[in-house]
């Protein structure tokens, strides 16, 4: 029998999925081995501290912070959706970050006001929704 052609077109048993599970359980995966702790962070030799780009600050603050579960504007904690928003210098410091609802986000951005307008494709809509809050 070639080696990886038996198990074609079958399923492992739910008992067979839980012994390989178990037997993954507290073990590292062999890509994240590679990274030394003395290379994290500042110590990685590909650090650009204050050259980063956008995407790469926010997947930086959303993985030292965590993702967001609750607006520090208005306090509401059943919103959809929650964003680390920069409210001072664009920067790694906590101080210059905000959890806010997406709500709140645009409206401290403008954005909810240009998608308030009335010739905007969904403005009717989102201020029926708007008003309704």
């Amino acid at each position: 029998m070639t080696r990886g052609i038996h198990m074609k077109g079958r399923k492992h048993s739910k008992e067979t999925r839980r012994k390989m599970s178990a037997a993954k359980k507290g073990k590292i995966p062999k890509n994240l081995k590679r990274l030394h702790k003395t290379q994290i962070g500042k110590n990685n030799p590909r650090w650009k501290g204050s050259n980063v780009g956008y995407q790469a600050l926010h997947d930086w603050i959303r993985k030292l912070y965590g993702t967001p579960k609750f607006c520090e504007n208005c306090g509401t904690t059943t919103a959809k959706k929650y964003e680390w928003a920069c409210v001072g210098i664009y920067n790694r410091r906590r101080k210059n970050w905000k959890r806010i609802c997406t709500r709140c986000h645009m409206i401290s951005d403008g954005r909810l006001k240009k998608h308030l307008r009335e010739d905007h494709v969904y403005g009717e809509i989102l201020q029926d929704r708007i008003l309704e809050k």
